[in-house]
C-alpha cells in the first residue's frame, strides 16, 4: 500500500511544475499523516491515573494491614475515607 501511495505521489509530482520534487511532496505527505497527540491532555490523564493508582494502593495496603493487625483497623476506622470503605465492604 505504501508503494502505491509513493507511486501516485511521484506521478503527481511529475505532472506538477518542475520546481516541486517528489521528496518535497513525500515529506509533506508524511508530515500530514503523523498522529499529533495532545501533549497537555496526555500529561493530565497520566497524572490522574497515577493519583488514582496511588490512592488505590494506599487504601489496599491499609485494608490488608487491617486484616492482619486489629490495632491498624481501629486507627483506619477513625479516618473518614477508610471508614467509608470499611462500611462499603462490610469490614470491621
Amino acid at each position: 500500500m505504501n508503494f502505491d501511495i509513493q507511486k501516485s505521489l511521484r506521478e503527481m509530482a511529475e505532472e506538477a511544475s518542475s520546481s516541486v520534487s517528489f521528496e518535497q511532496v513525500w515529506d509533506q505527505f508524511k508530515g500530514n499523516t503523523k498522529k499529533k497527540g495532545h501533549l497537555p491532555y496526555q500529561r493530565l490523564r497520566r497524572g490522574i491515573a497515577c493519583v488514582a493508582a496511588s490512592v488505590l494502593g494506599i487504601v489496599g495496603c491499609g485494608l490488608g494491614l487491617s486484616i492482619v493487625f486489629p490495632s491498624v483497623a481501629l486507627a483506619m476506622d477513625k479516618t473518614p475515607i477508610a471508614n467509608q470503605v470499611y462500611d462499603w465492604l462490610g469490614c470491621y
